[in-house]
């Protein structure tokens, strides 16, 4: 784990030294990807005012699941001009799902979410003012960043883990998954991106990545790194070469693995379709087992986003 000891970070809870207000530095967008929210029609949306509440109430769903909530809004109100999205945040199974048949520390592994990354993205929207949602659901249950459709939305086998609660599974139980879990949260992301309209620059999604597979037991070297589709690669580009600059670490380029329609299914599916810069931003977990680390990690990106989204 490289040494904090010597890099300034900027006290929790305040914006970046010298920002006193966000505004979009368009110039500063990838050819191609205009800073604007938009459906797939092309025409603007009218902005609507995005109202305070606790974790996923101004959406109501229908649940086959009691006392749970598909997602957790923070910082609605939040005024920098990109949403954090956070796919992996918890390691929530439903009660009715009676765990998936797991022991608890298997749900604790990588396997069940992302360690770290919804730490992440709390101090990232409290530091930039910015909105984030973030799944409130484990990845086991049913993969908010994949295809629903796709034979790795709900995985019998997890990095040499079975999980026993997805063998077998009928239509139905799908059905209760996807309209329960994956369909809520990925309905906030769009209705958060209308209400936002155009002052929405960019689609961040927060990730960690495991040091290593159990599966294969190969490192992996890059700290953190930068996973990008579509049109997106100069936008990824200049995040990436900022956060090498900023932390003086191994940022990889589309590593461990890359953003596809498919295995970066958030980004694509609220990103790309309107036009709206995005991208994943990939952390390495054993990086964030610190109790400051998340917050250190966290005025890195700020640092970078800022100078790529804002200017004072």
């Amino acid at each position: 784990m490289p040494c904090f000891a010597n890099q300034k970070s900027t006290p929790r809870g305040c914006p970046p030294a010298g920002i006193s207000r966000w505004h979009v530095s368009r110039r500063r967008l990838a050819a191609g990807t205009a800073s604007r929210c938009r459906g797939t029609s092309g025409a603007w949306r009218t902005p609507v005012p995005l109202r305070e509440s606790s974790r996923g109430a101004e959406f109501p769903v229908t649940q086959p699941y009691a006392d749970f909530r598909p997602f957790e809004q923070a910082n609605p109100r939040g005024r920098f001009p990109a949403l954090l999205v956070c796919d992996h945040a918890v390691n929530t199974v439903p009660q009715e799902l009676g765990g998936l048949g797991l022991d608890a520390r298997e749900l604790e592994r990588h396997i069940g979410w992302d360690p770290g990354a919804r730490a992440v993205t709390l101090e990232l929207a409290t530091l930039l003012d910015a909105p984030a949602l973030l799944a409130g659901y484990s990845r086991l249950v049913i993969d908010p960043n994949r295809s629903p459709q796709s034979e790795t939305s709900i995985l019998e086998n997890s990095d040499g883990t079975i999980i026993p609660g997805n063998i077998g599974l009928d239509a139905d139980a799908r059905h209760d998954r996807i309209t329960a879990c994956f369909r809520p949260y990925h309905d906030a992301i769009d209705t958060t991106l209308d209400g936002l309209g155009p002052r929405c620059a960019a689609l961040l999604c927060i990730h960690t990545f495991t040091p290593a597979l159990a599966g294969d037991g190969i490192a992996r070297p890059w700290h953190a790194s930068i996973l990008w589709g579509g049109g997106q690669a100069q936008f990824a580009e200049r995040i990436r070469i900022g956060l090498g600059q900023v932390t003086g670490l191994n940022i990889g380029n589309n590593e461990p693995y890359a953003q596809t329609p498919e295995f970066g299914y958030t980004a694509e599916a609220h990103g790309e379709v309107r036009g709206l810069p995005n991208l994943l931003i990939e952390i390495r977990q054993d990086l964030l087992e610190d109790e400051d680390a998340p917050r250190k990690w966290a005025n890195h990106l700020a640092e970078v986003l800022v100078a790529e989204l804002a200017t004072v």
